[in-house]
């Protein structure tokens, strides 16, 4: 039955890892498609499971506020709709440009991958395909940039088995110039974490179709950092980004 009141004194008792684990685990998104959201939820969870002692003991006090707005976000979470076609329903030409987005910060690695048609010369339309984030709090931002472009040559490799024939071009944008340089490079020695990364995005992809954008120009930036289920739902850059 539905909760009245102060949610968060209704089930302080059963704020325990194991209630929100569940919570959490229960989201069924294989295609990435609320990533900004289930990114920030892997943050927080591993904060619990870094704080919280036993997996059924209640969860410290200074964390309740924070799942309170957890729990109304996954609650919320069918409100995100999403079209699922890729360009406009009377186009001839099915072919489309693959955009691969990665991006880092303190905390998380995200990539994401759109498909972008052009339905008329000058107008183009874009749709998110796949999405997905990796945690990244051990490791320096540079290397977790590095950790996003092998996520994102990754979910490319994906996206070309399945869909390979109708790809017109492929792109991957970066704001991590280091990361770009690391890529790049022949002669000098990478540590091994690096050079493992630098190997598997280049067995994956072509550097040549590596470019570098602003982090404001780079929607991959927005699952990276704390939003809410209103910053992304809708006509969002996260859902339909490039159509310029």
């Amino acid at each position: 039955c539905p909760i009245e009141g102060n949610l968060a004194e209704a089930l302080k008792a059963r704020f325990t890892k194991r209630v929100l684990a569940g919570r959490v685990a229960s989201i069924f998104d294989p295609l990435g498609i609320c990533t900004p959201i289930t990114a920030q939820l892997k943050v927080d969870m591993s904060t619990v499971c870094k704080l919280a002692e036993g997996w059924d003991n209640s969860l410290p006090s200074d964390l309740i506020p924070t799942w309170v707005k957890n729990l109304e976000q996954i609650r919320r979470l069918d409100e995100i709709k999403v079209p699922r076609n890729v360009g406009d329903s009377n186009d001839e030409e099915t072919s489309f440009e693959m955009i691969v987005c990665v991006d880092a910060s303190e905390t998380l690695a995200c990539a994401a991958v759109y498909a972008r048609t052009e339905p008329e010369p000058g107008r183009y339309d874009c749709n998110l395909l796949l999405a997905k984030s990796k945690l990244a709090n051990m490791c320096t931002i540079p290397k977790g940039e590095m950790r996003a472009a092998t996520l994102g040559a990754g979910l490319a490799d994906i996206v070309r088995l399945n869909l390979g024939q109708y790809i017109s071009k492929e792109y991957y944008i970066t704001d991590s110039t280091i990361s770009l340089c690391w890529l790049h490079q022949d002669q000098r020695p990478l540590q091994i974490s690096v050079r493992n990364s630098v190997i598997a995005v280049r067995r994956y992809s072509n550097l040549s179709d590596w470019y570098h954008a602003a982090s404001e120009d780079n929607p991959a930036d927005i699952g990276t950092r704390p939003v809410t289920i209103d910053d992304i739902k809708g006509e969002s850059d996260w859902f339909k980004s490039f159509n310029r």
